[in-house]
C-alpha cells in the first residue's frame, strides 16, 4: 500500500537500498534516488478528474468521499484543488477508515449537499461496498473513480451497478503474448494495470541489464535514471527525476460492461 510505501522508502533511501514500489500516493515522489514507481502518481489522477469534472462537464458543485489513506488523501485533495481552480466547489468531503464497509450515514451526508458530481478515492473492497450503497439508496449521481476502482473483482461484484463511472488510470498496452502466457499459468485473463505483472516483468528485465557485468548499486541507479530506450511488453520504460514512470493516464468511462477509453 501507499502507507506501506512511504514507511519504507526514507529508511531505503538513508541506507542507499533499491526500492520498487506499486504505490500511487503522490507523496512517494519526494523521497529521492532510490525510490521507483512503477505507476503514475495519483495527483495527476486528481488534477486529470478535476478538469473533467469542471470544463468537460461543467459541474458546478462536487462531493468526495475517500480512505483515510496516504492514497486517498493525495488524490482527493489534488482533485479538489483543481476543481475549485476553474471555479467549482467541493461541498462535501468524508473520509473512511479504509477496512470500513458500511456507508449508508456518510453517503447521506453527502447527498444532503445535494453535489453535481461524486469523487470516489477509494480502494476495490470498500469502493464495492460504497457502489453497493449508492445502489441500496437509489442516488443515481454521476460519479468519478480512482485507477483502484478499474479491476476485474470491482466490475464483476457489481455489473451494471459500475456503469457511467468516469476514472483515470494507465492505458494498458500489455502484449497479447504476455497475456497469453497469463491465462495459461494463471487459468484466467490478464487482468489489467493494477495487477501490475506487465509492467512489474518489464522492470525486472531492465533491472537485470543494469546489472550486467556486476554494476555497483550507485551505477544501478544511474543506469535507471538515463535507460530511455527500453521497449518492454507493457510499453516503453523510463523514468523521470523523481522515479516515477513516464507514462501519460487517460480517462476511461464504464459503459454497458465494458471499460472505454474517452477521445
Amino acid at each position: 500500500s501507499s502507507s506501506c510505501s512511504l514507511a519504507a522508502a526514507p529508511l531505503a533511501e538513508r541506507r542507499k537500498i533499491l526500492i520498487v514500489t506499486f504505490s500511487e500516493a503522490a507523496s512517494i515522489s519526494d523521497f529521492g534516488d532510490y525510490v521507483f514507481r512503477l505507476y503514475v502518481p495519483n495527483n495527476r489522477q486528481g488534477v486529470l478528474l478535476g478538469d473533467y469534472a469542471a470544463a468537460t462537464k461543467k459541474y458546478k458543485t462536487a462531493a468526495i468521499i475517500s480512505a483515510d489513506t496516504a492514497y486517498g488523501q493525495d488524490l482527493s485533495a489534488a482533485f479538489s484543488a483543481r476543481f475549485s481552480a476553474a471555479g467549482g466547489v467541493s461541498v462535501e468531503h468524508e473520509t473512511y477508515a479504509p477496512e470500513n464497509r458500511d456507508f449508508r450515514s456518510t453517503l447521506l451526508k453527502l447527498r444532503a449537499k445535494n453535489p453535481d458530481v461524486l469523487l470516489i478515492a477509494a480502494y476495490t473492497p470498500d469502493g464495492i461496498a460504497i457502489y453497493k450503497s449508492l445502489a441500496d439508496m437509489l442516488w443515481k449521481i454521476p460519479r468519478l473513480g480512482a485507477s483502484t476502482l478499474n479491476t476485474p473483482d470491482f466490475y464483476n461484484a457489481l455489473g451494471a451497478q459500475a456503469d457511467g463511472t468516469v476514472f483515470a488510470d494507465m492505458l494498458d498496452n500489455t502484449s497479447q503474448v504476455f497475456r497469453d502466457r497469463w491465462q495459461r499459468y494463471f487459468s484466467e485473463e490478464f487482468p489489467g494495470m493494477q495487477a501490475g505483472g506487465s509492467v512489474l516483468y518489464d522492470f525486472a528485465k531492465l533491472l537485470a541489464l543494469s546489472l550486467r557485468g556486476g554494476s555497483s548499486p550507485e551505477e544501478v541507479i544511474r543506469f535507471l535514471y538515463r535507460e530511455e530506450a527500453y521497449s518492454g511488453i507493457a510499453g516503453p520504460m523510463a523514468f523521470d527525476r523523481s522515479g516515477d514512470l513516464k507514462w501519460q493516464l487517460t480517462l476511461f468511462s464504464r459503459e454497458n460492461g465494458k471499460t472505454i477509453a474517452q477521445p
